[in-house]
């Protein structure tokens, strides 16, 4: 979780392809931090790389259970992208 919080600090800072490899770290770890693959779809949406940013919020909506409150957040994330 630390390598997580970290690639968020580096998103929140603009370091936008540092944030991308440690969130991936993070997430090759620990697969289902869900914090970490929304900030990771964020960061490659920031980057610009709109299908990577689609495929990790397609990917964390197949995470969450179908009451999560998250998920409203995650689909506009993902109509934004695509």
């Amino acid at each position: 979780m630390l390598t997580a919080n970290f690639g968020i600090l580096q998103e929140a800072k603009g370091d936008l392809s540092g944030a991308i490899a440690t969130l991936k770290a993070a997430l090759d770890a620990e697969p289902n931090l869900h914090e970490a693959r929304f900030n990771l779809a964020l960061a490659y949406a920031k980057s610009g790389r709109r299908a990577e940013a689609a495929a990790a919020a397609r990917d964390l909506l197949a995470r969450l259970p179908s009451s999560a409150p998250e998920r409203g957040e995650v689909e506009r994330l993902l109509k934004a992208v695509q």
